[in-house]
């Protein structure tokens, strides 16, 4: 039973020890893909992650109306926006 379970415990200390020794830390973890009705509703309106990760509780629905908001936040402090298309966003996922 110990060997099997820190398995996980050695691939997020992997990740952690990858992240630091490429310094890949900042603001690259999450984007979005473009909006249209199609990805919105192939992905339940999930394709706004970056704002679903800033408001976890915000109904789904009500991400495009942030976004702006979001996207002028960023912008004030250089921050990189990232929206991709559905398509290269999957390729990055493989």
């Amino acid at each position: 039973v110990g060997p099997p379970a820190l398995l996980p415990l050695y691939f997020q200390w992997y990740i952690f020890y990858f992240v630091v020794q490429r310094k890949k830390w900042v603001l690259q973890a999450t984007c979005n893909v473009h909006q249209s009705a199609f990805n919105d509703w192939f992905s339940g309106h999930l394709n706004f992650q970056i704002e679903h990760h800033l408001f976890p509780t915000m109904p789904r629905h009500n991400y495009h109306k942030v976004a702006p908001l979001v996207q002028s936040l960023c912008a004030k402090y250089g921050i990189k926006y990232k929206s991709k298309p559905l398509l290269s966003a999957f390729a990055d996922i493989v």
